[in-house]
């Protein structure tokens, strides 16, 4: 799977964790700005959901990509290519 393919399939995944997550906080600590401006409140959460995803997506799939492009321009597995993910190798 190309990392392109990886980061499109990875935004509905990542706005499913964002969009109740940005939706749960609004009502916490803005619901009273729904009342007052609802289509504002509503085009925040969207962007910001939007900008959430586009992140998660863009992280995980440098995390993927990143050591299978040390492997395949080193031409070898090693560990420290994988520092991080599993607590520095």
């Amino acid at each position: 799977m190309g990392a392109g393919h990886f980061f499109v399939e990875s935004i509905p995944r990542s706005l499913r964790l964002y969009v109740p997550l940005n939706v749960a906080m609004t009502l916490f600590f803005r619901w009273r700005q729904l009342f007052s401006d609802p289509m504002g409140v509503l085009l925040k959460i969207a962007q910001g959901s939007a900008r959430s995803s586009l992140f998660l997506s863009s992280y995980c799939t440098t995390a993927w990509l990143v050591p299978c492009l040390l492997r395949n321009t080193f031409g070898y597995d090693a560990n420290w290519m994988y520092v991080g993910e599993n607590g520095g190798g």
